[in-house]
């Protein structure tokens, strides 16, 4: 669907399904890196955001989108 929607539109974006923690890239490959709620879903978060630092270039930005940890308790 993503896919089919990128062709509609004049953007240049590279979709890449790799390992948060171990992140294929060289360093400092990247204006920007984003992800959407991914960070949940990583076992080593810091391990993860350290390798998207490594591969920004120096003043990249790295744009993220989460939802937040809710903890369920009992109010009866």
């Amino acid at each position: 669907m993503l896919q089919r929607r990128l062709r509609t539109v004049d953007l240049r974006v590279h979709l890449h399904p790799v390992s948060g923690e171990h992140l294929p890239f060289a360093d400092e490959s990247f204006d920007c890196v984003v992800s959407t709620l991914v960070l949940c879903s990583i076992p080593d978060v810091e391990r993860a955001v350290a390798e998207v630092y490594r591969v920004l270039k120096p003043n990249g930005r790295y744009l993220f989108l989460e939802h937040g940890r809710v903890a369920v308790t009992s109010h009866c």
